[in-house]
């Protein structure tokens, strides 16, 4: 389970608190939801056509396939949750309102620059993150 869910980007984004809207690949929104809601709400899920517009699901295809206009699901994000290695994952390290906040072999975590999860605790350190990408940006 750990090479196909983002097990340890989701454990860590727990003991940190994160709180927010948050970009995630489809196939992860009910897993993110299940460890990190309500406090954690995602950009899509299983549910995507009965609850998602045409618009949030194509943003969605866009965002994964790195296309045109791939950052519109960025817009209402404090977060972003990628798998690594993707297209989303290159564009990502290249924005510079976005800060990596976390990396595993699976996955990757982009906080927008100025979020609470941000701006505060990188100044006053952080216990109990568990990966030393995060730890450091804190």
């Amino acid at each position: 389970m750990d090479e196909t869910y983002p097990v340890a980007a989701v454990a860590a984004l727990k003991a940190s608190g994160a709180t927010g809207n948050m970009v995630v690949p489809f196939d992860w929104g009910e897993y993110v939801i299940w460890h990190l809601g309500p406090q954690v709400k995602v950009s899509i899920d299983g549910r995507r056509e009965t609850l998602y517009s045409d618009d949030v699901r194509q943003a969605d295809i866009r965002f994964r396939s790195g296309g045109k206009d791939w950052d519109a699901a960025l817009k209402p994000a404090d977060l972003a949750m990628v798998t690594r290695h993707s297209p989303p994952d290159k564009l990502m390290r290249a924005k510079a309102d976005w800060v990596l906040i976390y990396e595993d072999p699976v996955a990757a975590v982009f906080a927008r620059e100025g979020t609470e999860l941000i701006s505060p605790r990188r100044h006053e350190g952080h216990e109990g993150l568990q990966n030393k990408a995060f730890d450091a940006l804190l």
